[in-house]
């Protein structure tokens, strides 16, 4: 019986490695079809292809004489080449244990030579091959060995170019809207700051002692969103540009949520909304610290802003054994439905004003979705006018 290949002991780093490239599933490239194209030419063969190793499937990201687009894991050749250090040649499939029963040697296939050099990432990820193929039993040239090698670095070669390249786009789509933004956004909250500084200036000593108060108190709410919206810029541009990094680690559920409540109690205070925490048990659940504190803190700051006096807001959070789920519910001010699909799009640009005319950034929410789907997990929100919100976060474990 033929002997399926074993999954790597890298395996999940060698497919996130293989993910990072956004390759799988593209459309055809001149630049890879070129290379399947020569490969076939050197080694004479009738049949050539990329081949990268998903999940449960060979994926052909260019290929020669191959009619499907991919075919299932367990039945791949190239399952077994990414094992290799080098070439992986089989001469006659049919007098190869590992493969002489195999349905793309004894079905329409008819698979008899096969060659294929493992595609390695510069971290040192087997990703994928590029091979050739025959319906016949033959062997390479030492010469036609060289070139398939070759051509297999030239393939991640490419690759490097192809992620480098959609980096520096990114980038510049980036610097884009950071400029965007602050030109939209960054001057606002400096008007009345600059007004009231003035007034306080010249009529200090006029200005009864409530009006003193008054400018005072609307000054340093100004400076407060100034200072939150240079935070929200700051966090989402690191993030943009790729500064952060993601470090999963088991986190003390009931600390970490206590500790977050416990920062925005005062603010809940102020405007008489009481706050309270549903967390069973002492769990630990696996998240990145800083980018998962990110979310729950703007999670919990959206709910109290736009809660109004005498409200309620609660985060719910359980930890099961395949996914941790947050929940911040409020019976505020609850967002139009015409609204909800704004809210997590950058270039949307969407804020609006808290019950107490609190402003935001309008990047809050854009950057809890990021953060959230680099954990591979989802947000979602559900929420109708006067009623409130609940917002949604659940993280695969």
């Amino acid at each position: 019986m033929a002997i399926e290949a074993k999954l790597p002991e890298n395996e999940a780093s060698r497919q996130a490695a293989l993910e990072r490239y956004g390759i799988l599933d593209t459309s055809p490239e001149e630049t890879f079809d070129d290379i399947t194209k020569l490969v076939a030419f050197i080694c004479d063969t009738p049949m050539a292809s990329i081949t990268f190793i998903d999940r449960d499937r060979q994926w052909f990201k260019s290929k020669v004489g191959i009619a499907s687009t991919e075919s299932e894991r367990r039945h791949a050749f190239c399952a077994h080449a990414i094992h290799e250090s080098s070439v992986l040649i089989v001469q006659d499939a049919l007098s190869d244990q590992r493969f002489f029963d195999n349905p793309l040697v004894t079905g329409e296939t008819q698979i008899r030579f096969y060659a294929g050099a493992p595609l390695i990432t510069n971290d040192g990820h087997a990703i994928g091959t590029l091979c050739v193929i025959d319906h016949e039993a033959r062997s390479l040239s030492p010469k036609q060995i060289a070139a398939l090698e070759s051509l297999a670095r030239q393939v991640t070669t490419n690759l490097e170019l192809r992620l480098a390249n959609s980096k520096l786009q990114a980038m510049n789509e980036s610097k884009s809207r950071l400029f965007a933004i602050l030109a939209h956004d960054l001057r606002a909250p400096f008007t009345p700051i600059l007004g009231f500084s003035r007034l306080l200036m010249d009529n200090i000593d006029i200005l009864p002692a409530s009006e003193v108060t008054s400018f005072a108190e609307s000054i340093h709410r100004n400076a407060e969103q100034v200072f939150q919206f240079v935070q929200d810029l700051l966090t989402w541009s690191k993030h943009e540009l790729g500064a952060l990094q993601f470090k999963p680690e088991e986190i003390a559920g009931r600390e970490f949520f206590r500790d977050i409540v416990t920062l925005f109690q005062v603010n809940a205070e102020q405007k008489e909304i009481t706050l309270t925490l549903d967390y069973a048990g002492e769990e630990v659940f696996v998240a990145d610290k800083n980018m998962m504190g990110t979310v729950v803190r703007n999670l919990l700051s959206n709910a109290l802003k736009f809660t109004g006096r005498g409200g309620k807001v609660e985060i719910v959070a359980r930890a099961g054994q395949s996914q941790f789920e947050v929940r911040v519910v409020d019976n505020g001010m609850g967002i139009p439905q015409e609204d909800l699909n704004k809210l997590f799009q950058v270039d949307a640009h969407y804020t609006t004003v808290g019950t107490a005319q609190e402003k935001g950034s309008g990047l809050g929410l854009p950057l809890c979705k990021d953060f959230v789907e680099r954990h591979r997990g989802k947000i979602d929100v559900d929420s109708e006018e006067g009623k409130g919100s609940t917002f949604r976060v659940l993280i695969p474990q």
